[in-house]
């Protein structure tokens, strides 16, 4: 806040300005990394209520859009037809996006090209689809248990993808191809925690047509259905 109110300073050079904006966003930085330490340090109490997953999604790539590191960055959400309502902990889901949305954006970012993208997309899927299942398969698992009893939302980024050797361990704690001081390695093993203890899970899933051109494709599902069925099936009590 203070940075903010030095910044406006209508006597301060071009160099004192870029002096404070790197500070603002070395502060940032330090935030985030102590947040993501203290997240994965606390045991996650979801509780159960009716979630709005499109809402939660523009409100995650709102709050990173106004992170002046990802300034440039073009954030896009995408619903695709008519998403079954899901149930779980709006905070945890909310933490889960945000953090898929960063890691993106910090991948995109990195390959210095200008055209710097992160798109959410949401749609209707089944519990026991897979990562790389064809629209057909989908569509007959669907068909299977009666409805769509599951929310898929796929994390796209313009990023240079991940590296084969890498793919095993993305989701280990304390793993990150970031520079050193750059990230702690706790942002996508915390999400995955928190989505499994939401009852869903989080994959690292094939680049799709129907996603933007990457980079990187994050799966995250989410169960639909009662709150009690979810509970049935996944082992967590509300």
């Amino acid at each position: 806040a203070y940075l903010s109110l030095a910044e406006r300073d209508e006597g301060l050079g071009e160099e004192g300005r870029a002096h404070l904006t790197r500070a603002a966003d070395q502060g940032e930085r330090i935030r985030r990394i102590l947040k993501q330490l203290l997240d994965y340090s606390k045991p996650p109490r979801p509780e159960r209520v009716a979630l709005d997953l499109a809402a939660l999604a523009r409100e995650s790539v709102e709050l990173a859009g106004t992170q002046h590191r990802y300034r440039d960055v073009d954030f896009r959400v995408e619903v695709e037809g008519e998403l079954p309502e899901a149930r779980g902990d709006p905070g945890m889901v909310a933490q889960v996006l945000l953090n898929l949305v960063i890691n993106g954006a910090d991948a995109a970012l990195e390959t210095g090209n200008a055209a710097a993208a992160v798109s959410l997309q949401l749609r209707p899927t089944a519990l026991s689809a897979r990562p790389g299942d064809d629209a057909a398969h989908v569509a007959q698992l669907r068909r299977n248990s009666g409805a769509a009893d599951a929310v898929e939302c796929l994390v796209a980024d313009t990023g240079a993808g991940v590296p084969e050797d890498d793919r095993e361990r993305i989701f280990d704690p304390f793993f990150t191809t970031k520079a050193p001081g750059e990230g702690t390695g706790l942002g996508l093993a915390n999400a995955r925690r928190l989505a499994e203890e939401l009852g869903g899970r989080l994959e690292l899933g094939p680049a799709g047509p129907s996603v933007a051109s990457c980079g990187a494709v994050f799966r995250l599902v989410l169960p639909a259905r009662s709150a009690s069925d979810c509970g049935a099936r996944t082992g967590i009590r509300s």
